[in-house]
Parts: structure tokens; sequence; C-alpha cells
């Protein structure tokens, strides 16, 4: 089943996200985006983003510009 992994919020720096292995859905600025093995995303400061989780096992980088 699905759940929040954290509610929508923002940073007052830029991030960049690897998916390493696995799959999650990441809701950016409204926008449903799901990353998969080896996806990378990058966003600018400021902008909404939420993870819903998807079940299965998953494994990503999170990484803060500052």
């Amino acid at each position: 089943s699905k759940s929040v992994s954290f509610d929508k919020h923002k940073h007052d720096y830029p991030v960049i996200v690897k998916n390493i292995y696995g799959a999650s859905k990441w809701i950016i600025n409204e926008k449903e985006v799901i990353l998969k093995n080896q996806d990378v995303i990058w966003f600018d400061k400021n902008t909404d983003h939420q993870v819903i989780e998807i079940s299965s096992a998953k494994l990503s980088i999170t990484c803060n510009i500052q």
C-alpha cells in the first residue's frame, strides 16, 4: 500500500536525488514523478515536494546544495 514518506515541504537550497534501486513516487510542484533504477532528478530551491512510497524495497541518495 502507499503511504506518505514525508509531507509536502520546500527548502531554501536546490536538491538532487538519485534513485539507486526500487521505485518511489514524488510530487514536485503538484506534478507526479516516479523515480526508478538510476533515475536522477533536480529541483530548485523553494520547490514544493513530497514523497509517496511505493511498497517495494528502494534506496535513493539526496544531495542538498548549499
